[in-house]
């Protein structure tokens, strides 16, 4: 992520906002049930896909509250298995806040060592309305590293629309959003179906072999406490 241009990304944005409804499915919109009754296997919605919209991107007000749940978003739909294959998988999830503040309150000169800051104009022959946008941090980088850890971020907007035909008056915004990208394990047959949760670090290659192994030993002698034969793909019954 940290190598991708901000302008390819910025392109992609553009042309999807305009199209975008909250009460559409989203294929790649995952309800992290992680954070609220761990599924026992691969999950089966009795709602479809219906669930899968921004319209339930929320935070619950309580830990009885089931029907708005947190979500991430990740490269592969929503409850995706990969058999007897064990695979980690990138997800990407935001949280955002905004709130009303005092026209003064909107910055005089935006912060940071290279800020997003513009303006958009609207006149007719009767008045002049302007938005104000400031983005403070510095634009065109990256905030993210190569690390497969979990990583958080925090950004933050203001804006602040004026409008000369009420009596001068504004509205200002201030809007901080914080992010997490990281890694999750997909479900697979050795988990029955059922997805990880978000993982706070990369597990070590000793982890990996002990904790996300998806092999072991084929043994066709007939004496599986001595079998030194080749990895083969082994049933969990066996």
């Amino acid at each position: 992520m940290e190598m991708i241009p901000h302008a390819t990304v910025l392109q992609s944005v553009q042309f999807e906002l305009p199209s975008t409804k909250t009460s559409v499915p989203e294929m790649y919109m995952w309800i992290d049930y992680n954070d609220t009754q761990p599924p026992v296997g691969k999950l089966e919605n009795p709602q479809g896909d219906a669930i899968n919209n921004l319209q339930n991107v929320r935070i619950r007000e309580s830990p009885s509250d089931y029907n708005i749940l947190p979500a991430f978003f990740a490269a592969f739909p929503f409850n995706m298995t990969t058999g007897t294959r064990r695979y980690h998988a990138m997800r990407f999830n935001s949280t955002i806040n905004c709130e009303f503040l005092s026209k003064d309150k909107f910055p005089i000169d935006c912060p940071g060592n290279k800020p997003y800051n513009t303006s958009i104009e609207v006149r007719n022959s009767t008045s002049l309305s302007e938005l104000r946008i400031c983005v403070p941090g510095t634009w065109g980088t990256s905030p993210w590293t190569l690390s497969r850890n979990r990583q958080d971020i925090k950004e933050e907007v203001y804006l602040q629309l004026w409008d000369n035909s009420d009596k001068n008056t504004s509205s200002t915004i201030h809007c901080s959003s914080a992010t997490t990208r990281g890694y999750f394990e997909l479900g697979n047959y050795r988990t029955n179906g059922a997805y990880g949760p978000l993982l706070e670090k990369w597990p070590s290659p000793r982890v990996m072999g002990r904790d996300f192994n998806d092999k072991g030993f084929a043994c066709t002698s007939g004496d599986a406490g001595s079998c030194s034969g080749p990895q083969s793909y082994v049933p969990t019954e066996w």
